[in-house]
């Protein structure tokens, strides 16, 4: 949504400052569309849901999209549209002074996509661009002015307003270079950002906020210590609803392979996984008349199991193991299975 402003923006001042010949901008504006058409075309109609079909531009096809994301990346348009800009301008607002969008896997709350300590030199960036007005300092406003239709409509996080980020570090940028007055201001604001880097780093490679609420990638190793790809099937019963996506997701497998043995394989209008792929199966711990197949590793939460499968003679309990936030009892199948 940028595009129709900036773009034509750019050329426009390049062409009235002289600084690139013309033939120069016709073929970069040539080369520019090929890149963008295609990516307009997906933005437009990733929103609008009755332009959601199969289209074929020339060597371009554009499948139709199993589903839309206006409603999670939009505003309203219902009711008090005027209530919804003003409301979304505040949060966006809220979220950079803030430093975090309140979602784990985008920021560290505190930190954001930039340091606390950067507000400044942004304030003075803009300031001095403003008033100072060269090339980059104009390709900048411009950057800030085509970004303001997005930031009326699009709802605010570091992904969905990612467009604001170039602006923004270009007017830090400009306000840490006016500041480079002397070799002890220098030394201050390089010392600085190292205290925030090793900061920063301390946080981001703890165990606790690398599982940013959601997966734990002590998982890898967990499967790999069950050696499940050694066993004709992996039954499981589970309280995490994240549990299949989870595996799917950190544990490397085919993309044939999962497409053949997930629910409803190689359908191309379900995609979503359910209850099996590859040798995972989910079972009913609470009815166990399902058979189970020689050579297999049943994992029941802990939550889940009532105990029968303990007194199971065709089962055996070898440990207990956790997966991302549920502890598992683990079982192996025996030679009279």
């Amino acid at each position: 949504m940028t595009e129709p402003i900036f773009i034509p923006g750019i050329f426009g001042v390049f062409y009235l400052s002289k600084n690139m010949p013309v033939k120069e901008l016709l073929l970069y504006i040539f080369i520019l569309l090929l890149e963008l058409i295609p990516i307009m075309i997906f933005a437009i109609r990733s929103n609008i849901v009755a332009l959601n079909k199969t289209v074929h531009i020339f060597i371009w096809t554009y499948p139709k999209l199993l589903s839309s994301r206006a409603s999670e990346s939009m505003i309203s348009f219902d009711g008090d549209v005027l209530h919804n800009i003003v409301k979304n301008v505040l949060d966006g607002g809220h979220m950079f002074l803030n430093n975090t969008d309140g979602l784990p896997w985008n920021s560290i709350p505190g930190i954001g996509a930039y340091y606390p300590i950067m507000l400044p030199f942004l304030m003075i960036g803009i300031i001095i661009s403003l008033y100072r007005r060269n090339i980059i300092d104009k390709l900048l406003i411009l950057g800030c002015m085509s970004s303001i239709p997005i930031m009326l409509v699009v709802t605010p996080n570091y992904n969905h307003w990612i467009f604001i980020h170039f602006v923004v570090l270009g007017f830090i940028t400009i306000g840490i270079n006016e500041i480079f007055i002397s070799k002890k201001v220098q030394l201050a604001i390089v010392m600085s950002y190292a205290i925030l880097f090793l900061n920063f780093s301390s946080i981001y490679f703890q165990q606790r906020n690398i599982a940013v609420g959601q997966y734990d990638v002590n998982l890898i190793k967990t499967i790999k210590r069950l050696k499940t790809k050694n066993y004709k099937k992996v039954y499981f019963d589970t309280t995490d609803f994240q549990f299949l996506m989870m595996i799917r997701d950190l544990i490397p497998i085919s993309p044939y392979e999962y497409q053949a043995t997930k629910d409803n394989p190689n359908s191309k209008e379900i995609l979503t996984v359910n209850s099996k792929f590859e040798n995972y199966q989910m079972i009913d711990s609470n009815n166990m008349n399902q058979s189970i197949e020689k050579n297999s590793l049943i994992l029941i939460d802990v939550k889940k199991d009532n105990g029968k499968l303990a007194k199971n003679k065709k089962l055996k309990k070898v440990g207990q193991d956790k997966i991302n936030s549920e502890t598992y009892n683990v079982y192996k199948t025996t030679d009279k299975n």
